[in-house]
């Protein structure tokens, strides 16, 4: 919490405390005793359901109903039951996936290993790096929507670093830039047909790559 940009007093308001331990409480202490147990308390972990949940709500946000095949009960039940070497082996991620995608797929895609990770850090970096002018119009100005929850001091250091280079600064300043849009945009009450969004502009508009 000290290198945190969370306001004290907002962290004291809502028991950030307490939150964390409540959500530290669910992870397990000992050793899992197969990898099939860990998969299961994985499944089983309320960050899942908040993912989910959050997921909709930027969906519907866009006019999309959001869909999670691989979270149907019957192929969650059926991926627990799989022996491990059905999911990982000879060094490979996913191997059922891959194996059952012969014929579907070219071979230079079902055995590629780059595109079977999460976009990352590394994608996130490049978003920031292109998004100058948001982050300027949301905190170069007084910051007013984000004064009760994040602590300003600490928001116009981080953002002045990373003006200056410090690319360890990005995640923090995106994250504020982004709650202080948020913020600004939910205020109002009126939806917007064109932005499908609340407000004027539901996101903000990052330049296409040529």
């Amino acid at each position: 919490m000290a290198d945190s940009i969370i306001s004290r007093d907002f962290a004291a308001r809502i028991d950030v405390a307490a939150r964390l331990r409540a959500l530290w409480a669910h992870r397990e202490h000992r050793p899992a005793q197969t990898p099939r147990e860990r998969q299961a308390r994985e499944i089983a972990h309320p960050q899942i359901a908040a993912a989910l949940e959050r997921y909709h709500r930027v969906a519907a946000s866009q006019g999309v109903e959001a869909r999670h095949p691989f979270f149907d009960k019957r192929v969650v039940e059926f991926c627990l039951a799989l022996p491990w070497d059905q999911k990982v082996r000879d060094g490979w991620s996913k191997w059922i996936v891959r194996s059952s995608s012969d014929g579907l797929l070219p071979d230079e895609v079902r055995w590629r290993r780059g595109r079977w990770v999460r976009l990352g850090w590394r994608f996130l970096t490049a978003v920031i790096g292109a998004s100058g002018d948001f982050l300027a119009g949301e905190l170069a100005s007084d910051m007013v929507e984000l004064e009760p929850y994040v602590n300003l001091a600490k928001v116009r250091a981080l953002y002045d670093r990373y003006r200056h280079g410090d690319v360890e600064a990005a995640e923090p300043i995106w994250t504020a830039a982004v709650l202080s849009s948020w913020l600004r945009k939910t205020r109002s009450k009126r939806y917007d047909l064109v932005a499908r969004a609340n407000g004027q502009a539901a996101l903000p508009c990052l330049p296409l790559a040529g």
